[in-house]
């Protein structure tokens, strides 16, 4: 059985409140890597529930303070589409935040969802080992992953029933949706489990029943791929609405 660490967990009002209270933490974190002299990355997720938080690291008053040339941006999992895609997720980020913020073109680092997807997921894999890889360990190491939950469990874009992307030693995988069939490149679990933090943002009642078993490790649902996100040295952080938190036995309130 899988030993897993004890989460951190945050429930907020509402999503509004959440957004506004991610963006400042990872506003502190990225200023306290430029004081120590280091670039900081962070892989960001796809999906409706991120949504907000994008508004408000563009909000004048968070982007402006900012050091925007120590952030390098990558994405947990992109849908095989060109970046003019209505589904894709870089370009929903662009669209919300990069446009607004003075990051290097260079420190924008995409999945190339229009070529050919186990192409695109060595490539990948090869840039993020070259910026994260420190070449004592066979895995990249991130400051930051967010990640969203799907009500069946899923994250990034590793889907019940994928146990490649749990398992393999390679960086990305090409996984497909069961439901629509379309081909996705992801971030395998190893690699999230090597980040520094991993933080799952989930908001809304209809998430309540898989958040609360994973959080109190139910083995019920021990086939949700979000069952193993357990980071071998860094630490696991769950930020939640009152609605997705609604069933949980326990709860912090920051």
């Amino acid at each position: 059985m899988l030993n897993r660490a004890k989460a951190d967990v945050k429930v907020f009002n509402d999503s509004l409140q959440l957004a506004k209270s991610l963006a400042l933490e990872l506003k502190k974190n990225i200023f306290k890597a430029s004081l120590e002299g280091r670039n900081f990355s962070v892989a960001l997720c796809g999906g409706k529930t991120p949504l907000e938080f994008f508004r408000q690291l563009a909000k004048k008053e968070i982007r402006d303070t900012i050091p925007w040339e120590k952030v390098h941006l990558f994405w947990g999992d992109e849908r095989c589409v060109p970046t003019n895609d209505v589904d894709s997720n870089f370009r929903v980020v662009s669209e919300i935040l990069i446009k607004f913020i003075p990051i290097p073109h260079q420190n924008i680092h995409r999945i190339r969802g229009e070529s050919e997807p186990k192409l695109e997921a060595e490539r990948y894999g090869k840039e993020i080992f070259s910026l994260l890889g420190n070449g004592k360990k066979d895995l990249p190491c991130f400051d930051w992953i967010i990640l969203g939950l799907g009500i069946d469990g899923h994250t990034a874009s590793i889907f019940p029933g994928d146990k490649h992307s749990l398992k393999t030693k390679n960086i990305c995988a090409v996984s497909k949706n069961p439901e629509t069939g379309q081909d996705r490149i992801t971030l395998t679990m190893p690699v999230i489990n090597q980040a520094w933090r991993v933080v799952f943002i989930v908001t809304g009642r209809n998430k309540a029943n898989i958040v609360c078993g994973i959080i109190e490790k139910n083995l019920l649902v021990q086939k949700c791929p979000a069952f193993y996100v357990n980071p071998k040295t860094g630490f696991l952080q769950w930020w939640l609405d009152e609605d997705a938190a609604s069933l949980l036995t326990n709860k912090c309130t920051p």
